[in-house]
This record gives structure tokens, sequence and C-alpha cells, in this order.
């Protein structure tokens, strides 16, 4: 944590508090910095955010290595297919390092070299009038940004949420492939994992309750996926 900074209003901790250190969060702190006000960035849990912990760092590794394995298996005109080895932990262990080092490099490493930035580890509670509290640390600010972003959430299926049911995060930390799994919803996120794991060598099954998968984009582009 940086040391703590006075704001050009001397009544105040920070000119901004952001509560959420994910890519929404750090833009937030850099412009202040690029502008010469201070900042703090409130995070309770792993600095970084969706991308680089769960979103698109882990999952497009995770879908490049299943492309790079489908493809050994299949072949190419003028290569002929094999069988190679999967070391599903190594695969995992990779990912691991590579969302370490991008949360350093992004993050921590930006956050320290940015005079006026300041993070600030726990639980944010607004207080009103520009207080924040923080796990027992009260603060003030001038302004105040909220940027917490989103969890999967469970879809309302009788018995899903005693079924020990994966989501987008856990499903990428599994240490040992199922045989099979069920992915419910044709959507972006449930198509490319689905397609990953499939290659991986699962059994998977789509479920989705509208007319066709990606229902949000162009019914073309649906129909070829299809």
């Amino acid at each position: 944590m940086n040391a703590r900074a006075q704001s050009s209003n001397g009544s105040f901790d920070y000119d901004l508090l952001i509560i959420g250190s994910g890519g929404a969060g750090m833009a937030a702190a850099l412009r202040a910095s690029e502008l010469g006000a201070s900042s703090a960035i409130v995070e309770s849990g792993v600095i970084g955010g969706t991308c680089v912990n769960i979103g698109c760092i882990p999952s497009k590794y995770l879908i490049e290595a299943a492309h790079r394995f489908h493809l050994a298996r299949t072949g190419v005109p003028g290569i002929s297919a094999c069988e190679p080895e999967l070391a599903w932990r190594q695969v995992i262990e990779q990912k691991r390092q590579i969302v370490e080092t991008l949360r350093r490099e992004r993050y921590i490493d930006v956050i320290a070299a940015h005079e006026g930035i300041t993070l600030v580890k726990g639980r944010a509670e607004l207080l009103g009038e520009g207080s924040v509290r923080i796990d027992g640390l009260e603060l003030r600010a001038r302004k105040i940004v909220i940027a917490t972003g989103t969890r999967p959430a469970l879809p309302p299926i009788p018995g899903l949420a005693d079924a020990d049911a994966l989501d987008s995060t856990t499903v990428m930390e599994l240490e040992t492939l199922p045989s099979s799994m069920i992915v419910i919803g044709g959507g972006a996120v449930g198509l490319e994992l689905g397609q990953a794991f499939s290659r991986f060598g699962v059994r998977v099954t789509v479920i989705e309750a509208l007319e066709r998968i990606l229902p949000t984009e162009d019914a073309q582009i649906a129909d070829v996926l299809t």
C-alpha cells in the first residue's frame, strides 16, 4: 500500500476513492494521476478484476491450449495426426503463472510506479458525505467511483444450487478433467469454454433455452457455429 496522500482540499484524504481494482478502476486512478489528483483504490479480493484473473486472460489461454491439442489430434494437410499426452494439471499451473505475472505487471507494478495512487486492501462501506470505512479505517474523498464489477449468477433451475454446479470461474480451476460436462447457456462464454473442454476430450452437452445459440448475436453467425 502506498503512503496515504492528502488531496488538494485539506479536509479530504484523497481527491478520488475507487472501489474495485479492475480495468475500470485502474483507468480512473491512472487518469486521476495524469491530472495531478490523488486517488485510493479499495480492493477486498485479488487485485486486477475480471479480465486478468478469471476472464479474458485465463480463458483465452485455455482456449489456445485446447486448440493446439485439437490440431495435434486431428492433423492438418501434410501433417499426420497423433495422440499427444495431456498433462492437465500442468496446463492449469501454466494458466495460473500467466495470470500472476500479468497481475503483477499490469496492476501491482503500475500502481507502484504512479505517484498519488494508493492501494487499500479491505471491504468498503459507504458512510455518506464522501466517507468510506474499510475494515475499521475511515477515509474521505472528494469523489467516489464504484467499479466493483459483477459475479456469475446461477439460473433459477430447481436443484441447481444443491448440485455443486460450476461457473465460468470455478470451471477453470478444475484439478482433474471430468468425463462429461453440461454447459447451461449457449452464449459466448458457454460456447468458448464448452468447445475448449470438448477439445480436451470431455463429452460436452450445451443446453440453450432459446431457439438458437448466441441469441444476442446475428442469426447467420449462430447458424455457422451450430
